[in-house]
């Protein structure tokens, strides 16, 4: 399956438009099927959503909010980033980051144990 960024490219391809109509900001309306509203004035359906690939869709709750840029006229919403930062998936880097971070918390407590020992 194509990720977001190459499925958008396709598509202002198919336009023949290399430009961004706006920016928005949209609120989830429902998660099956995923259903995102505009100002509370317009639903817009799964079909022409397309997620950033760093979106967990797993994370997204109803009521959360999304930033998205428009394409062909209205046509595509390129889901860019999300207000609840809990919905970007994690990646191999930042679980390390976590070890690491984890790892030097218990040597930090350690080291602290041995200099009480020392004393």
């Amino acid at each position: 399956m194509a990720n977001g960024a190459s499925r958008i490219f396709r598509i202002m391809q198919k336009s023949g438009t290399d430009t961004i109509s706006e920016v928005v900001y949209l609120t989830v309306k429902s998660i099956k099927p995923l259903v995102l509203n505009l100002e509370n004035r317009l639903d817009i359906s799964e079909q022409f959503i397309v997620l950033n690939d760093e979106i967990d869709k797993s994370k997204i709750k109803t009521g959360d909010k999304l930033i998205a840029s428009t394409f062909n006229g209205g046509q595509c919403y390129f889901i860019q980033q999300a207000q609840n930062k809990n919905i970007k998936k994690s990646t191999g880097l930042e679980k390390r980051m976590a070890d690491l971070e984890n790892k030097n918390s218990n040597l930090e407590k350690r080291i602290a144990t041995l200099e009480k020992l020392i004393q």
